[in-house]
């Protein structure tokens, strides 16, 4: 009885949140509401689980990924056909989109191209749907909003505000859905509305961010019962850190509030912004040493954070992985890898069966070769240098540069370049350019300019 009123509590102060949160900031379209809600399912657990918790939704991973879910898959192309037409209807710009998004247009056409060579081509060409269409129709939804900065501190901010409330009540009163036991050591984990730890860590990095940039804005203390609130969220984020032990999510939640503060507070601002424009270069060199050399670096990183053995076993996992991988050059097709033989032999290994590579670029690698990681390093590379571009507006500079250095640094030790991975959808926000993202750049600097030159002139004719 008493969970239940708990989470009545916990829904109230949900609503309550996001009712004041469409009171305090700019409006944006009622289309937003279809991109949050694929960002909560990205975040949670699939549509399937949601619709009926009681029911186990695949109890082979061999057979989840060869056959799939069928009421999943239904709900996925009702976002993607409902997510069209909004765009459709906003008279989205698509020659501008492509001319302005080369990178990942051609990232997203040879990822299409590696289907031809997929051993799965028809899992392939539905792990390509969700991947690219239906994140890049719900960023897009986002990003054609009027007020495009606006909308993506909402989304991130309201998913936030359902996600962490709801992961602290199911934990501690819902066990059979807040919680997972490991097989073999009996050991309980904590996982909130996700599937297990590292994901709960993962949903509370990408919310987290965006509670700490609201905490740390001019004159938020001066709203109390906002600040209050966010205080109570960031309390709830630090519980479930704790609770669920994501180390990589962890650090990225430190790395990202730190940069977060010093270009909010103008704190070596410029020299963050040189280091960003030349953030994808650096990483596309160091990623391969860091892997090759792995050894040295897991050294170093696990005497700092610990989880030596999670490091460790990383690292044989990536040995064992190149050792299957096929061709080097092409790969084995977009998301081809984990399926048939190969899975089947990598379940033979490991007893916890894995079914991802624990690092974004070593996956990358195993389904699109050689030449899909020189398209992704293109995108990174450009996604760093518009970040850093001092004509965008401040806001979103600051978040994009936050969540693209942490996602970048998220993806050496976790698999975030993946199909329904919440962290792809974020990578993807974070650098895709729009028209109305173009128009605020050109619009909202020189009226930034003018009313600092109209306030000091006010300022001097009062004196």
């Amino acid at each position: 009885m008493m969970a239940q009123v708990f989470l009545y509590l916990t829904w109230a102060f949900v609503f309550f949140l996001i009712w004041r949160d469409g009171k305090r900031h700019e409006k944006t379209l009622p289309g937003l509401w279809l991109p949050l809600l694929w960002l909560m399912i990205l975040a949670s657990r699939d549509p399937s689980f949601w619709f009926d918790p009681a029911t186990v939704e695949v109890t082979g991973a061999i057979e989840m990924y060869e056959s799939g879910n069928a009421f999943n898959r239904n709900i996925y192309l009702i976002f993607i056909g409902i997510g069209i037409a909004i765009l459709v209807k906003r008279g989205v710009d698509f020659g501008h989109f492509a001319q302005k998004n080369q990178a990942l247009l051609f990232f997203s056409l040879y990822g299409a191209l590696s289907i031809a060579w997929s051993d799965y081509p028809l899992v392939a060409m539905k792990g390509y749907v969700k991947a690219i269409i239906a994140n890049v129709t719900m960023v897009l939804i986002v990003l054609t909003d009027p007020a495009p900065v606006e909308a993506v501190k909402r989304l991130i901010r309201r998913s936030a505000y359902v996600l962490i409330p709801l992961s602290v009540v199911f934990s501690k009163y819902f066990p059979d859905i807040g919680r997972v036991y490991h097989s073999r050591s009996g050991v309980g984990q904590f996982t909130g509305v996700t599937r297990d730890g590292n994901s709960l860590s993962t949903t509370c990095y990408i919310c987290g961010l965006i509670i700490i940039w609201d905490l740390i804005q001019k004159d938020a203390s001066k709203d109390k019962v906002g600040f209050g609130m966010n205080l109570m969220l960031l309390g709830m984020i630090l519980w479930l850190f704790r609770m669920a032990d994501g180390g990589t999510a962890i650090v990225c939640t430190m790395i990202a509030a730190v940069l977060l503060i010093l270009i909010r507070k103008n704190v070596m601002e410029s020299k963050i912004l040189a280091i960003a424009r030349h953030m994808g270069i650096l990483l596309v060199i160091v990623t391969p040493i860091l892997i090759i050399g792995f050894a040295f670096f897991l050294n170093t990183i696990s005497s700092i954070f610990g989880h030596s053995e999670t490091l460790w076993g990383r690292y044989e996992l990536w040995g064992h992985l190149l050792s299957i991988s096929g061709n080097p050059l092409i790969g084995t097709g977009f998301q081809s890898f984990w399926l048939g033989s190969r899975l089947q032999t990598m379940w033979e290994i490991y007893w916890w069966r894995p079914t991802e590579a624990h690092s974004g670029y070593v996956e990358t690698y195993l389904t699109l070769g050689y030449f899909g990681l020189f398209l992704l390093g293109a995108v990174i590379v450009g996604a760093c240098k518009r970040a850093s571009g001092t004509t965008l507006n401040s806001d979103l500079r600051a978040l994009r540069i936050a969540y693209l250095f942490s996602i970048l640094l998220y993806n050496l030790l976790e698999a975030g370049f993946r199909t329904l991975h919440p962290t792809w959808f974020l990578f993807l926000l974070m650098l895709i350019e729009t028209r109305q993202l173009v128009q605020e750049e050109e619009v909202t600097e020189p009226q930034r300019m003018v009313g600092r030159f109209v306030a000091h002139a006010g300022v001097r004719a009062i004196k």
